[in-house]
């Protein structure tokens, strides 16, 4: 097994593309799987069909993040496109992306079946799942992976993004790209898998309850908008319809957490 990174921070994607191909092609010349993490670059088709034109036996998995990527060389902010390959003899990788107008429970299950059948290893348990998804129903695409296993399959990974959470977020596999939808990558390596988590977070004095909530929306804490109190709690003022998260502190002071 190998595993090689690259990246480029070249405006034009097309040439970032090209940088970061050459880049990886000089250690790995035929990946197994290959990871596209990609902010500031609007055109997922273009990079999708450069990626696959060089690589045609790969599995591919493309996803949008949020005015950057960290790399091993440090974090890039704005226009930057990182690779991730893994080259592995024995093992089997499969991509997949379902983006269709069913519920998010139903595109999970399609598109993990279809990862799993682009392994070739149909009917074995992935020793990892790493998922991307459009924002919105998260838990509900979990669960339902979780649901198909019957048994605990690790899963990593993170929902699409975009620099100001604008709905531009987007994702791609070898076969299509979407900016809606739910993508997999199944993992069968060849050797043991172990990981680890650090979520970044640093713990502070503020807390609050959430004393109503809509849905996803959180309204009122301590039967105050919830608005004012996580102002007060930044130090900085939001204007009106502006979004908490496109100012990305909820990156660094997490806004909730669920008490059991």
């Amino acid at each position: 097994m190998e595993i090689v990174t690259s990246y480029s921070t070249i405006e034009t994607t097309a040439a970032a593309v090209d940088e970061a191909v050459s880049q990886l092609k000089a250690r790995l010349v035929r990946p197994s799987l290959l990871l596209v993490y990609f902010s500031g670059h609007d055109n997922a088709q273009v990079i999708r069909e450069q990626l696959v034109a060089e690589f045609p036996d790969t599995q591919v998995l493309g996803c949008s993040s949020c005015q950057g990527i960290l790399t091993e060389d440090g974090y890039f902010p704005d226009r930057v496109i990182g690779l991730w390959a893994v080259f592995d003899f024995n093992g089997a990788y499969g991509s997949a992306l379902v983006s269709t107008h069913q519920r998010p429970h139903q595109m999970a299950k399609q598109a993990l079946l279809k990862a799993i059948q682009n392994t070739g290893r149909s009917g074995e348990l992935p020793s990892l799942v790493l998922l991307h998804a459009s924002p919105g129903a998260e838990e509900e695409v979990i669960q339902a992976i979780s649901q198909e296993f019957g048994t605990p399959v690790p899963i990593i990974g993170g929902s699409a993004a975009d620099a100001g959470v604008l709905g531009e977020w987007q994702l791609f596999t070898q076969d299509h790209s979407a900016s809606e939808g739910v993508a997999v990558s199944v993992f069968y390596p060849s050797c043991d898998l172990s990981f680890s988590f650090h979520s970044g977070y640093a713990k502070t004095d503020q807390y609050a309850v959430a004393t109503r909530v809509e849905g996803r929306e959180l309204i009122e804490l301590d039967h105050r908008p919830a608005k004012e109190v996580y102002e007060e709690w930044i130090k900085q003022p939001l204007e009106h319809g502006q979004s908490i998260m496109s100012l990305c502190f909820t990156s660094y002071w997490p806004y909730c957490r669920h008490l059991t």
